[in-house]
């Protein structure tokens, strides 16, 4: 016989099945908008595909048009063969259909699966993407830390400073003067390749310094907001040195808002990654991607826009479900009450 202090049965609500309930909510959710993100880049990239100019069928022959000496039936061939004959909705719901299946295509320009021409490319760029991302993190919490913790203003400054300085330069010029720095002065480094470590450091420092600025602007600025909270003081009034009050109960609070950025500044770096190898003769995705769109090579462009969108959408989705494991400040909506419910003592 229940006590007539505790509430019955029918009151009691499990808070891990509304938890649960809740968790696969959200995932859901988040997996939605992550497939809508991904359909909205694949139209859009047909889309711009469909007008930008010129015959990707002419290109195929030469690029020289018509009046040129381009035998019609074989222009007729070609159209036939890869659809350009076609309504553009039909090719666009073809495509959209291959893709789904995982079929990304033939190479118009090669002639070789775009998933074989994607999977060379892929690997040379997300190295140098791992490597940059790497040496941004390293670099972004040294100097947001060393910034928040130092008692001199004016190296506080200075190190302040250096995110703003960093974020403003332009990737391309950051790349030409550590070529002529490194390669051409001081002949530490090759000026382009894939080949080894060595033809990383260039390149992946020109990646990691806009990323690591802001990762150095984020710690800093929690840093500094997590000193000035009660739990500090009450660390401090039980006599834990400063080194491990900063360390220990500021930082690990502090640095949890990177994780908020740190999807973005993946997504980020990959496409900027493109830039940064075509500077330093990388054969990654962005030698693929400028060889594609130069000759209208529509598989391998749309398979590239969905390889980089999904990096975005990936990295994006595993942070925003991992974030509320790891700081549990983050608020869970409650479990709604049920209406009318009338408290029966027996």
């Amino acid at each position: 016989m229940p006590s007539p202090l505790s509430p019955p049965a029918e009151l009691t609500v499990p808070r891990a099945r509304a938890s649960s309930r809740w968790d696969w909510s959200y995932a859901l959710r988040r997996v939605a908008q992550a497939v809508v993100i991904l359909w909205a880049a694949f139209t859009l990239s047909f889309g711009i595909l469909y007008v930008i100019p010129g015959d990707p069928a002419l290109l195929m022959l030469g690029g020289a048009d018509e009046a040129g000496g381009i035998n019609p039936e074989q222009l007729a061939e070609i159209n036939a063969q890869y659809g350009f004959d076609r309504p553009v909705y039909e090719q666009y719901a073809q495509y959209l259909v291959d893709t789904l299946r995982g079929d990304l295509g033939t190479s118009f320009q090669t002639g070789m699966p775009v998933s074989a021409a994607l999977g060379e490319a892929l690997g040379s760029t997300l190295a140098l993407v791992a490597f940059g991302m790497g040496l941004a993190v390293v670099l972004g919490l040294v100097v947001g830390s060393f910034a928040a913790y130092t008692r001199s203003r004016a190296l506080a400054r200075f190190l302040e400073s250096l995110p703003s300085i960093a974020a403003s330069l332009p990737t391309f010029w950051v790349g030409l003067m550590l070529m002529q720095l490194l390669s051409f002065q001081l002949r530490l480094l090759p000026v382009s390749g894939d080949r080894g470590f060595e033809t990383l450091i260039m390149p992946g420092i020109t990646l990691a310094l806009p990323a690591a600025a802001s990762i150095a602007q984020v710690v800093s600025k929690s840093l500094r907001t997590a000193m000035d909270e009660p739990y500090i003081d009450v660390a401090r009034a039980k006599g834990v040195s400063e080194a491990q009050v900063f360390l220990v109960h500021a930082y690990r609070n502090a640095v949890l808002p990177v994780l908020t950025v740190f999807g973005l500044l993946v997504a980020t770096m990959v496409v900027a990654a493109t830039i940064t190898e075509t500077i330093f003769g990388r054969r990654g995705i962005g030698f693929l991607l400028e060889g594609a769109i130069t000759m209208k090579d529509i598989p391998v462009v749309m398979a590239v826009v969905l390889v980089v969108a999904g990096i975005y959408v990936l990295v994006n989705l595993a942070v925003d479900l991992v974030y509320p494991f790891l700081d549990p400040r983050v608020a869970r909506p409650k479990a709604p009450r049920r209406p009318n419910t009338k408290l029966v003592v027996s």
